[in-house]
């Protein structure tokens, strides 16, 4: 019992002696970092001057940059800058490892989030998330139109057209979502009903919505590029490019600017107010099959059909890296923590640090039915 009892008391000393530890390096660290968030210029500072009512007011504002500072730095130790990632050991790669390998190995509540869905009749698929991240829109070529809360994998409703469907896009949130059929643009409710039949909006082969301007741009295959208000339903501008069909568009989402990929191998950039292009770029000399724009809209990602995937830096307009691919890359999206996803018929390759520097190998793999566009 006694030794029992010594050696119990031994733990708890040495878990507390490894808690005061854990203390000691974290307010080191506060100390460290309370450099970053101190305003007032480069430490404290002295009063001169005034009476004895400033001298005081002087020292409370002290005190209180002092306590901001560093509440500053200790909730620092909150933050995760650095997302978390998949890391290979010894020989292994990363691009080896399969979905279901790794919903096995993840925590529970991590692989809640793994789901696969089976449609390969109806499709090929185009997609579209809500600007929450939460709805999944997908619409199948052959008139199959779904909408679901991928959280919860439920289905929020589900119907069939009829016709061709090109492109389906979320509007301003999951209420509303439109889709460019065979003849024209549509749209429907989350019910799906339909609302709107837009005629004037014909052979339409891509949609993008602006959500801070509320306007719907389709791309149809006679060159034109249209602008509707959806708060009140006017036409806003409809710019004939004369470039031919427009099957790749894009849209930046730090300025709102339009980029147009065409079959000579250039990117023109739109805007509603402008009748004329108000950039060029000449990126590929074969037809381009894909764009995409980061987040903060510095780089854009052209993809041609001579199998290449170029970066380019929007800043500049120059190319920074390029890569060649086994085939032309049908569809490209960029996460919102920087990850390229590339759709090569059945397959999708998610390639990780794209703009920092050339990567020789894509970050993960995964073979499924060809999506337009891969969304993350």
């Amino acid at each position: 019992m006694f030794s029992a009892e010594v050696e119990k008391r031994s733990k708890e000393h040495e878990n507390q002696r490894q808690e005061s530890e854990r203390l000691a390096l974290r307010k080191k660290d506060v100390r460290r970092n309370v450099h970053k968030y101190d305003r007032r210029g480069g430490g404290r500072t002295k009063a001169s001057g005034g009476g004895r009512g400033l001298k005081r007011i002087r020292q409370q504002k002290e005190k209180h940059a002092e306590l901001a500072a560093r509440t500053s730095a200790r909730m620092e130790l909150l933050l995760n800058e650095d997302a978390g990632c998949v890391e290979a050991e010894g020989a292994e790669r990363t691009f080896r490892y399969r979905q279901s390998e790794m919903a096995a190995a993840v925590p529970v509540a991590a692989a809640q989030n793994y789901f696969d869905l089976q449609l390969e009749q109806l499709g090929p698929y185009s997609l579209s998330y809500s600007r929450n991240g939460r709805n999944l829109l997908i619409g199948g070529a052959k008139g199959h139109i779904a909408t679901m809360d991928w959280r919860e994998k439920r289905l929020v409703t589900e119907f069939n057209v009829r016709e061709a469907v090109r492109d389906v896009q979320f509007l301003h949130n999951e209420m509303l979502f439109a889709v460019a059929q065979k003849r024209s643009v549509y749209i429907y409710d989350h019910t799906g009903m339909e609302l709107h039949c837009l005629k004037r909006h014909s052979h339409v082969n891509r949609l993008t919505f602006l959500p801070y301007h509320f306007l719907l741009v389709t791309a149809d295959d006679h060159g034109t590029l249209r602008y509707l208000d959806t708060s009140t339903g006017q036409s806003v501008a409809e710019i004939r490019t004369r470039l031919g069909a427009l099957k790749c568009v894009a849209q930046n989402p730090r300025n709102a600017v339009v980029q147009l990929g065409h079959f000579n191998g250039s990117v023109s950039l739109w805007s509603p107010s402008v009748s004329s292009p108000l950039a060029k770029i000449q990126c590929h000399r074969g037809p381009l099959t894909s764009l995409a724009v980061d987040t903060p809209g510095h780089y854009l990602l052209t993809a041609a059909m001579d199998s290449t995937v170029k970066v380019w830096d929007m800043r500049t307009y120059q190319p920074l890296h390029t890569y060649k691919m086994p085939r032309p890359a049908i569809s490209m999206d960029i996460s919102g923590r920087g990850l390229l996803a590339v759709g090569r018929g059945r397959q999708v390759s998610i390639w990780r640090d794209v703009f920092s520097q050339k990567q020789l190998s894509p970050y993960l793999t995964h073979g499924s039915v060809s999506l337009h566009p891969v969304c993350l």
